[in-house]
């Protein structure tokens, strides 16, 4: 997927500001799992973390997100 800016935010937004802007927002509405958020915004976990705490956004972790964390770590959920 191809996301074009208007000309005028071109020189204010980095594709990386884009790109967190997004997750960021597909996060908090639901839309996207931690880790899938993290990993649009091209950031580790924990890095995103960061990035939701710096904008003082809520962290909702929920049993979707364990059992995908569990599957990225090789665990079988109990």
């Amino acid at each position: 997927m191809h996301l074009a800016l208007p000309p005028q935010f071109e020189d204010q937004l980095s594709q990386e500001d884009v790109r967190l802007g997004l997750a960021l927002g597909l996060y908090v509405a639901g839309k996207l799992g931690f880790g899938r958020a993290a990993e649009l915004a091209g950031l580790s976990r924990p890095a995103f973390q960061q990035s939701m705490a710096q904008r003082r956004l809520p962290m909702d972790y929920s049993m979707d997100d364990l059992a995908e964390d569990a599957s990225a770590l090789g665990l079988k959920p109990a």
